[in-house]
């Protein structure tokens, strides 16, 4: 009976482990989510200021949207790694 006590209460903090990590991954990732949005906001707003005419507004999008990507693959790669551990 003691047996059965002292395995369920190791197998049930094991498990609180492993919820804990889940839900700090969930907020780590909805945290990038929030980030990502309000980057590319500001950088729709910039580019809202520009002429549409101008080669260096035309750039500056590109440059942004080069950012953005590459925010979402760094992001997202690091997500698979922590779900990998």
């Amino acid at each position: 009976m003691k047996l059965a006590m002292v395995l369920g209460l190791v197998l049930s903090s094991i498990n609180l482990a492993h919820a804990d990590n889940s839900i700090s991954d969930q907020i780590q990732v909805k945290s990038n989510n929030v980030k990502r949005a309000v980057k590319e906001g500001v950088n729709q707003m910039k580019e809202m200021a520009c002429s549409k005419g101008d080669a260096k507004c035309l750039a500056e999008k590109a440059k942004h949207r080069i950012e953005e990507g590459a925010e979402v693959i760094s992001d997202k790669t690091n997500e698979t790694v922590h779900k990998i551990k």
